[in-house]
Order: C-alpha cells, then sequence, then structure tokens
C-alpha cells in the first residue's frame, strides 16, 4: 500500500490531469465559463500558495523541488484541486499515456474512505460531549495561527453540525468549558483561552 501515499505521487501526473481537462473544457479558464464550470487546476492553484508562501517568508524560502515545504504546498494545493472533469475518453488515453495518475485517483480515494470511516467511527463510539471538544479543540488549532487563545469564528449551530449533535448540546458543553476557564463564549465566535487544557480533556497528544 505504500505507493498510495501522498508524498509518491508525480506532480506532472497530476499536471498532466490538468493539461487533459484544458482540452476537455476547451480552454484554461476556470470557474463560470461559457462551457460550464471548469475546476481551476492544480498548476495555478501550486502557484497562487507558491506566491503565499513567498510573500509570508521572502524570497529565500527554498521551494525548490523536493524541498519539505514544495512538497506540504503541493499536498496543500492537490487537496484543493478536487473537482476534475475529463472526458471518459480523453481520460483512458491520459492513464495510458500516464500511468501514474492511478497513483493520484488512489491516495485521493484512500485518503477519503479513512476520512469517512473516522467519521463513522466518532458518530458510533464517541459520546457527544467529547465529539463538541474534539471539534473545537481541532478548529482552535486550525484558527490558532501563532496565538496564544485563538479565536474560532463559528456559531455553536456550525459546530453542532460538525460535531454530529444538537445546538443545545453544544451550549451545555461550552457552559461547562467556560466555567471550568478554558475558553470564553461570545457571539458568534469562541476564544480559547486554554488550549493546552483543552486538548488534556479530549485526550488529544
Amino acid at each position: 500500500m505504500a505507493s498510495t501515499q501522498i508524498g509518491r505521487i508525480n506532480v506532472a501526473d497530476v499536471l498532466a490531469v490538468d493539461a487533459s481537462v484544458a482540452q476537455t473544457t476547451g480552454g484554461a479558464d476556470y470557474g463560470i465559463t461559457s462551457t460550464g464550470f471548469n475546476p481551476k487546476p492544480f498548476a495555478r492553484l501550486l502557484a497562487e500558495k507558491v506566491a503565499l508562501a513567498q510573500a509570508l517568508f521572502g524570497d529565500d524560502i527554498d521551494l525548490t523541488s523536493g524541498s519539505a515545504i514544495r512538497k506540504l504546498l503541493e499536498v496543500s494545493a492537490l487537496e484543493d484541486a478536487r473537482t476534475w472533469s475529463v472526458h471518459k475518453i480523453d481520460f483512458g488515453r491520459l492513464k495510458r499515456k500516464h500511468p501514474g495518475v492511478n497513483e493520484v485517483l488512489l491516495a485521493l480515494l484512500a485518503g477519503q474512505v479513512r476520512r469517512l470511516s473516522a467519521r463513522v467511527a466518532e458518530a458510533l463510539y464517541v459520546p457527544a460531549p467529547k465529539r463538541v471538544r474534539l471539534h473545537v479543540y481541532q478548529l482552535a488549532r486550525a484558527y490558532a495561527d501563532g496565538e496564544a487563545a485563538p479565536v474560532v469564528p463559528l456559531t455553536q449551530e456550525t459546530i453542532g453540525q460538525l460535531a454530529g449533535t444538537s445546538r443545545a448540546q453544544v451550549n451545555e458543553v461550552l457552559r461547562q468549558e467556560a466555567a471550568a476557564g478554558v475558553l470564553e463564549v461570545g457571539r458568534g465566535k469562541i476564544r480559547v483561552v486554554d488550549l493546552e487544557g483543552l486538548a488534556r480533556r479530549v485526550g488529544a497528544p
């Protein structure tokens, strides 16, 4: 199964998919076009992420092929490039010319299966209060951006949808955590003042 790992995907194969999409749709435009909706190509997504990295860290950042940061940007761009539309005939021709395309699709499908399996197991075996705490912790980490007390700009209803439970359950858990001094609840946002404490309460490493 090692061949399906994301780190083994050949970027040239992904770019070949881009080229096939452009050929099928009749152009390199993306978004709403005269031919319908065309996804933003991987090459454009990667270029935007490279430009952002250079803007944040300076032009001296190592973005050469094979560098750790470059690989992270490629994986991130690949995650964003989820919607591809290629005619069946063109796709068959593409696979014959670039066999590595199969590795791209296998990695994407395997990742999706793992995520869905994890969500099903969580819904079946993890109590709702813990699911709420876990999602708040994960969201806080995602929004942290180096801040000691990250703010999660989401409503309790949205968090309930993510955790698969009711808004009332979310409100009860947040009141308990606020009383424990772990977080502060505002209108449409949650400020986590003790991220380490929340991590301990959800059993995160």
